[in-house]
């Protein structure tokens, strides 16, 4: 038996080559869409499940406690690790990570010469790191190198890099720390992490080589550690935090008495949160939306969400092809179905045979979508950024779930035309005298599943289009300075004299109209403290702060409302500071100069001293466009505020030096320049334009990833138009011949068969646009600053998928109004 439904088969699908072309076509289609959306989906779920203990491991958030932008973050002050161990026996080992920035080391090659190599990926950790995080350990101990100082563990990757084929483990490195230099000792060689780890490094060095960190380890406010604990198995995660809650208030009073001057009681006065809250790790990388990571970037599992249900949605429309490929082909299988009941096949026997011949469908279509699959997924993993493969994915499990997945789908697609077919009449088959699907329900199935593809196709378009928008907008904003050709040069605090001698002779350059030094720059100015205005009795508010020089605000065009910029080689300004208006709201001051409140002229206290305010900049976008301006305290270049060890050197491109070829000759000259100075260091230059953009890399991406979706529905769904139209010019063949007869045009018979499409395209566009409206505006909250959704999106979806549709049918429509009605009418 099974060997004549393979012969019978086979030479139903040959007979009808272009029903069975588009039908496994699509299914193969979705199916793939689908893979790919498995694929990425299962490498987001497995990020940090490689460790030996994972489910036992937590982070340690805190509440966020600079300001109201986040309610918590990942990040935790250098005592609290300590303490939770201490004081918690259901811990059993706690650890910390602190990312120290770009470093320099640099290694003897030889012949005089200084290898330098600029490494961004660098953490130190506790010694404790190995009790919790599962390490390749390929040569030396991994926790008795974190135990020394100026010991530094490799990666075998970054050892080669240093040592080619060379032993590594007992080297020197030299790293370099502000003005000073350290020898580090090459303590362990490691594998790397996965790829699916919400952290990675290539080296790591010994808390204890940062001699700040022990000299600061009771200060509660510096934020700068990510601390990871490990638990006993089978404890009780919501009583242990309820227990570490409040860790804060019992111990980080002290700190804040000896740097602000006020206790733990006035600072929640301000209605403020001090509380500490456990994470699971395999949640940060998906589940951490209101907790920052601060060693990595991170998803979202909205994203996830969303990606599956456009991979479902695309299964769908190919799913409701082979519906209604299925039973527009009905018709001209009805003598078939009729012999084959008249020798003695039953209901059930014929529904076996029709979903077999799905089941065959489906198989077929799977491996036609695992070839196309392994096919794109180069050209996917450039969208996505990720490394996919199916033969990473060869085991048994996922060989059972895609057998399952094809079953399933093949029995969804093939079950309705099963019964629908294995019902006919067999006296009425034999004589042809079926009209498939001319009730009035199977008209409004047939309906129904037409205006759903519409109704995804339309929502596709106008979300990919909202996003387009919203990133063009984001790219085209006004920040509140000229970002435009704006050069930033990186380690200008690896030259020499505080790199004062190459910002003198880039300013001695013709082609430049502006050079500047600072500690920081937008987007990346998160250096908070706590301020408070001089004579009040309120307790500080976080502001972020940045040091730089008098060319600064001229450099970025930064406008002044009142007051003035700093003068140059000015000792007074040392004690001057510019606010931006948001910081002067902030404080409680005003910015009309005739309050008595007006800011120009009051002090700001920051622990230990006070700053004059001189000026007042406009608001302007120091940090991510996805959030509103924040204060900004500018201090001048020597005063007595902190500014790290890192510079930057920002300049402006004079008006005649603009063009693409003028501004590389002058990146071309400041290298040289730069060589001729610091050797030793690599040269690295940025466009300010192109830092602020990378921030929206994701949402590109997601662009990107809709776009091609939506060409796979929209291709999808032409063919099930085609594949409708196909059915209806069938079961309109007479009444086509009578039409002809009485006198219609062939434009009139066009007309009539295809201007049921309008109706529905019309019905879609009325479905799509309340709830597509409604999801892209959700997606637009979660930018600060937003574009708006235009009306003539949802017109334009409506016109293109009407458009789409009419060429989908225009070749079946044609063909019926052209044929000739002798043809239709013969029998009757």
């Amino acid at each position: 038996m099974l060997k004549n439904f393979i012969k019978t088969t086979l030479r139903n699908c040959l007979r009808h080559k272009t029903y069975t072309g588009l039908n496994i076509l699509g299914l193969a289609v979705g199916m793939m869409v689908c893979l790919l959306t498995g694929l990425y989906v299962q490498d987001e779920l497995q990020y940090d499940r490689f460790h030996e203990d994972a489910e036992q491991l937590y982070r340690v958030d805190m509440s966020y406690i600079w300001g109201d932008a986040y309610d918590r973050f990942g990040s935790t002050s250098p005592p609290v690790a300590p303490l939770l161990k201490e004081n918690f026996p259901e811990i059993t080992s706690a650890t910390r990570l602190y990312d120290p920035g770009t470093l320099f080391f640099s290694l003897d090659g030889g012949d005089s010469q200084l290898k330098v190599f600029e490494e961004e990926n660098v953490l130190a950790a506790d010694s404790t790191f190995a009790d919790l995080f599962t390490l390749a350990e390929l040569k030396g101990n991994v926790e008795e190198a974190l135990q020394n100082p100026n010991t530094v563990i490799l990666t075998e990757a970054s050892a080669k890099r240093y040592f080619g084929d060379g032993e590594a483990l007992g080297q020197l490195l030299r790293l370099k720390l502000g003005e000073q230099e350290q020898t580090l000792e090459v303590g362990a060689v490691v594998g790397s992490f996965p790829e699916q780890s919400h952290f990675q490094f290539d080296m790591l060095l010994s808390m204890s080589t940062f001699s700040g960190v022990k000299e600061r380890e009771w200060v509660w406010v510096w934020t700068t550690f990510a601390t990871y604990v490990k638990v006993k198995e089978g404890t009780d995660i919501e009583q242990l935090e309820e227990k570490i809650r409040t860790l804060p208030a019992r111990y980080a009073g002290s700190s804040l008495e000896r740097i602000y001057g006020y206790s733990f009681e006035e600072y929640e006065k301000k209605g403020k949160k001090w509380e500490l809250y456990l994470l699971p790790i395999t949640d940060i990388h998906l589940f951490s939306e209101n907790s920052s990571n601060r060693l990595g970037a991170t998803g979202d599992i909205k994203d996830i969400y969303l990606l599956v249900t456009i991979g479902l949605l695309v299964m769908a429309l190919a799913v409701i092809n082979f519906v209604n490929l299925s039973t527009a082909r009905a018709s001209q299988r009805t003598k078939e179905i009729g012999v084959h009941k008249v020798l003695g096949a039953g209901k059930t026997r014929m529904l076996k045979w029709f979903l077999l011949e799905s089941l065959l469908f489906g198989g077929t279509a799977m491996l036609i979508a695992l070839a196309l699959t392994e096919l794109l997924a180069p050209y996917f993993n450039q969208i996505s950024g990720k490394q996919l493969s199916l033969l990473q994915s060869t085991n048994g499990l996922f060989f059972l779930l895609l057998l399952a997945f094809t079953c399933g789908v093949s029995l969804l697609a093939g079950s309705y035309p099963a019964f629908y077919m294995s019902s006919f009449n067999p006296v009425k088959a034999l004589k042809k005298k079926i009209i498939t699907g001319s009730g009035a329900k199977a008209i409004l199935m047939r309906n129904g599943l037409v205006t759903f593809q519409f109704v995804i196709s339309i929502g596709l378009i106008i979300f990919t289009l909202v996003i387009h928008r919203q990133l063009h907008h984001a790219q085209n904003m006004k920040l509140g300075f000229a970002s435009d050709n704006l050069i930033v040069l990186h380690h200008a605090e690896q030259a020499p004299n505080q790199a004062e001698q190459l910002l003198n002779q880039l300013r001695q350059d013709s082609r430049v109209a502006y050079a500047s030094l600072t500690n920081v720059m937008p987007p990346s100015v998160y250096n908070e403290d706590n301020f408070s205005a001089y004579g009040s009795e309120e307790a500080g508010v976080p502001i972020n702060t940045m040091v730089v020089d008098a060319h600064y605000l001229p450099t970025l065009d930064v406008q002044l409302q009142v007051g003035r910029n700093f003068r140059e080689g000015s000792p007074a300004d040392l004690e001057g500071v510019i606010l931006n208006e948001m910081a002067v709201r902030t404080l409680g001051w005003s910015l009309h100069p005739d309050s008595e409140d007006f800011a120009l002229g009051k002090q700001l206290k920051s622990p230990g001293q006070l700053f004059e305010v001189i000026g007042i900049t406009t608001d302007f976008h120091f940090q991510s466009l996805r959030e509103q301006v924040m204060p900004l305290a500018i201090f001048y270049e020597g005063s007595n505020m902190w500014a790290g060890d890192t510079r930057f050197i920002a300049l402006r491109p004079g008006e005649g030096y603009r063009s693409g070829t003028q501004i590389q000759q002058l990146i071309a000259d400041m290298e040289n320049k730069w060589q001729a100075q610091v050797p030793q260091v690599p040269f690295k230059y940025s466009f300010l334009d192109d830092d602020y953009f990378a921030q929206f890399m994701a949402e590109k991406r997601l662009g990107q990833v809709f776009t091609c979706l939506t060409a796979l529905a929209i291709f999808i769904a032409c063919m099930g138009l085609y594949g409708l139209m196909t059915f209806v010019v069938e079961r309109k063949q007479k009444e086509i011949g009578i039409r002809k007869v009485l006198g219609a045009s062939v434009a009139q018979v066009f007309m009539q068969i295809s201007g049921n499409f309008s109706r529905l395209v019309l019905f879609a566009l009325l479905l799509a646009s309340p709830l597509t409206w409604y999801l892209t505006d959700h997606w637009l909250q979660t930018f600060a600053y937003r574009t708006d959704i235009p009306f003539w999106f949802f017109v334009l979806a409506g016109v293109g998928v009407l458009l789409v549709s009419v060429l989908s049918v225009s070749y079946q429509s044609i063909r019926a109004a052209l044929a000739n009605p002798v043809d239709s009418l013969r029998d009757e």
